[in-house]
């Protein structure tokens, strides 16, 4: 048996030794130039350059750039020459930046100044600058690693949209969304589809939450362990993915009665930057490097509740005279990535009500940077911990605010944890979603024209504070200000028929009614889109014997007074088939005009009782023609009559009101089409 003297000394040994072999230096390598290849188009150069970029990120790019300057120098790989010559020094590679041409190094720390001192000599260095020294934290994680999923540019061109998921029953995260008017476009369909959402913060519990398990996460990375996997892992603090966790749980949520996010079925990319131990330097490096991931994968949006100035005792901080919107690590890899087409959005941080209390990247001049409000007594108020501009150089900051106080998010605790989160980190991510609601339906937009819509909506435009900026975020007003609002189709069988309806909220009265292309087999025809009787829908009903093979493509055109706008909005048609039902989420399908009975008329409810106001009737037109409406009382008087002018077989849906009607039974006749039907109705008041 070992003596107890000789397990103290063994114990104290391996401490000792962890410590000195967990205790790094970090360092940047700033680069004079790319190396000695020429760069321009047609050079290898060029070429590998253009490789490193998905084709959804030269898209998003083409929006703000010319094909001169699609990709400049800035966006060329740093020279692996140059890369391979510094890790000849027994030393780690950590992170490579192109933008501004450095990487990041990892080595012992009693070897540091050697190393340093030799890089220096190297007449590709321009310098070399410490980031300081951490300690990893050694924890145990009861959570496995689960499953991942691995980024594939394949996954950019066929992002599927969700459906089925219903009508949004909120509970308490009603308000979060309601505050801003995210609410009214999900009652459209509109939910964020074909945006890519990039979240850089302190880890995801994101598999095992039942709000956030189903979002639709298309590629991940941990820029701290530096692997595919942004959970916890053995070399994380338990609360490690906490903030992340709730933070992205606002954007992605949908766990119904309890969470609803505000841009659920976005697709996300989900960014592993903070070390919630320490606040260090080599995080603002992890944050760059991930903005450069981001853009290269072709996000469009990215949300970071993350803010810097002050940092741990080793790493030199920041003073307020820095935070002039184009100085800090953070504040020109956002501004670099708002120039190639992104929209950044960023917290203002939570160090209010004094001024001057913002805090970098939320300095930055093309950050779209969130404060927070609180509902007081009834009253939409600043909350009291939002940080102030302005600037270091005067500019108003922050600029726009959504609800920062008792947010509903996801909590660690178990799969179905709930909490009531307070800070600009969570305005943050409701207006980051809020984006991907506006870039959803108007693709085209341009970063500063996103922002633009923003800011000129919002509750105190034209004014604008260093206190909530241009005030409450109004994120309908805000689309409906970019142009006519439509939504993503909703298709479905009835009867004999394929209806395809969508949600149109015109920019100004029609210039004709909607047309709906469709193209089956070699056959075009047009469709003219009708009102269905409920507000801003419009639908047009295609018979299923004539789509050839049971196969269609189609287009919709809308045409206003100041816009023509076209669905879909990235390719020229979408298509469907006679097997096809598409609900988007945010749309009950059980309150779809539709006949519920195989006849030609169908009113509900027959039995109008004191609390109802109005019967919705659907009636199925069998050829062109004008429908007639009637409403006969039981002496034959006539009660109510409207006409219905000429158009194509379908269904007709209408809502009347009898709301003036007494007691007792009417006629309701209806003709149209070579028939007529008669459907009786029952009036207890």
């Amino acid at each position: 048996m070992l003596s107890r003297k000789y397990i103290i000394g063994a114990i104290i040994f391996f401490l000792l030794a962890i410590n000195a072999q967990s205790k790094q230096q970090t360092f940047r390598v700033f680069f004079k130039d790319k190396g000695g290849e020429k760069f321009e188009q047609g050079s290898d150069l060029y070429n590998k350059t253009i490789s490193l970029l998905s084709e959804r990120a030269l898209k998003r790019r083409r929006k703000v750039r010319t094909k001169e300057n699609l990709i400049t120098i800035e966006d060329a790989p740093i020279e692996q020459n140059y890369i391979n010559k510094i890790l000849e020094l027994n030393v780690k590679l950590r992170l490579s930046l192109r933008w501004r041409n450095y990487c990041v190094f990892e080595c012992d720390s009693a070897k540091y100044n050697a190393i340093a001192e030799e890089i220096s000599d190297f007449d590709f260095v321009q310098k070399v600058q410490t980031t300081g020294e951490y300690i990893y934290q050694v924890q145990t994680i009861s959570e496995p690693k689960k499953e991942k999923r691995v980024f594939n540019k394949k996954n950019l061109y066929t992002i599927t949209n969700q459906n089925d998921c219903g009508s949004f029953h909120y509970g308490d995260s009603y308000l979060q969304n309601s505050i801003i008017n995210a609410d009214k476009l999900h009652r459209l369909g509109i939910t964020g589809d074909s945006v890519i959402i990039g979240i850089l913060d302190a880890g995801f519990r994101w598999r095992t939450h039942d709000a956030m398990k189903n979002a639709n996460v298309i590629a991940e990375y941990d820029f701290i362990q530096l692997d595919d996997n942004t959970s916890n892992e053995k070399d994380d603090i338990d609360s490690q993915d906490g903030h992340g966790t709730l933070t992205f749980s606002t954007i992605c949520g949908m766990l119904p009665d309890s969470l609803i996010g505000v841009s659920p079925t976005s697709s996300f990319v989900l960014c592993k930057t903070e070390s919630i131990p320490y606040e260090i330097r080599l995080e603002e490096d992890n944050y760059a490097a991930a903005i450069e991931w981001l853009e290269a994968i072709g996000a469009d949006i990215t949300s970071s509740s993350l803010a810097y100035i002050a940092f741990d005792k080793g790493d030199s901080s920041y003073v307020y005279d820095d935070l002039d919107g184009k100085s800090t690590i953070t504040s020109i890899a956002l501004n670099n990535a708002v120039a190639r087409g992104m929209v950044c959005v960023t917290a203002a941080a939570n160090k209010g009500p004094k001024p001057r209390t913002l805090y970098t990247p939320g300095d930055a001049d093309s950050a779209i940077t969130c404060a927070a409000v609180k509902i007081d007594n009834n009253m939409i108020v600043p909350a009291g911990f939002s940080s102030r501009g302005p600037t270091a150089n005067n500019r108003i900051k922050p600029d726009i605010a959504a609800l920062g106080v008792k947010v509903v998010s996801a909590g660690r605790k178990s799969s179905k944890d709930l909490i009531r989160a307070n800070g600009t980190s969570l305005s943050t991510p409701l207006i980051a979603g809020a984006s991907s609601l506006l870039l959803s339906s108007f693709p085209e937009l341009k970063s500063w024209e996103v922002r633009s819509l923003l800011y000129s909506t919002a509750s105190n435009y034209p004014k604008k504070d260093n206190i909530t900026g241009y005030g409450l975020l109004d994120i309908f007003a805000a689309m409906h200000k970019a142009g006519t609002i439509i939504s993503p189709p909703v298709i479905y069988s009835v009867n004999d028929y394929i209806r395809i309806l969508f949600h149109i909220v015109p920019d100004s009265y029609f210039s004709e009614n909607p047309i709906l292309t469709v193209i089956s087999g070699e056959q075009s025809k047009k469709y003219t889109m009708y009102a269905s009787g409920k507000k801003y829908q419009y639908a047009a009903d295609i018979k299923k014997s004539d789509i050839i093979g049971g196969e269609a493509k189609a287009r919709l055109n809308v045409n206003t007074k100041t816009s023509l706008r076209q669905y879909p909005f990235r390719t020229k048609y979408f298509t469907f088939n006679t097997a096809t039902e598409r609900i988007p989420c945010g749309i009950d399908k059980n309150k779809l005009p539709a006949l519920k009975a195989k006849k030609n008329l169908f009113i509900e409810p027959t039995i109008v009782e004191a609390n109802t106001s109005n019967i919705n009737l659907t009636y199925e037109l069998s050829k062109n023609g004008s429908v007639n409406i009637s409403i006969y009382s039981m002496e034959g008087r006539r009660l109510y009559e409207d006409t219905i002018s000429e158009r194509q077989p379908g269904i007709i849906t209408k809502e009347i009101s009898l709301r003036a009607y007494y007691s007792g039974t009417y006629f309701i006749v209806v003709s149209g089409g070579g028939n007529t039907d008669v459907e009786k109705i029952l009036v207890i008041r």
